[in-house]
């Protein structure tokens, strides 16, 4: 089902289990981010059922690294959907020196 209005890379196709599936979040916490902060607000069905696109995918995915490299949700949120999305992947962590005895 094509949302009015919506580009093909924003169409709602997914919904919140099954995103939260995808990206290792658990969907009460993405409902919470949704009442919150605007950043994650998102179209609903007729049927009133969240629907998310690939698009929400990558972005709930950069929010996820962002918050293992340790930002709080309201800095991510702060970002904006667009900073997110254009932002590139964060570098992974720094690797430990294996210590010789």
């Amino acid at each position: 089902m094509r949302q009015h209005g919506t580009r093909p890379a924003e169409q709602g196709i997914y919904k919140i289990g099954t995103l939260a599936s995808m990206v290792g979040l658990n969907p009460n916490i993405l409902r919470a981010w949704e009442r919150r902060y605007d950043t994650f607000r998102r179209n609903r069905s007729s049927g009133s059922q969240r629907l998310y696109s690939q698009e929400d995918v990558l972005l709930f995915q950069r929010v996820k690294e962002m918050l293992q490299l340790g930002l709080s949700i309201s800095e991510v949120a702060s970002l904006g959907r667009e900073g997110l999305l254009q932002r590139p992947a964060p570098p992974p962590p720094p690797r430990k020196k294996p210590e010789y005895h």
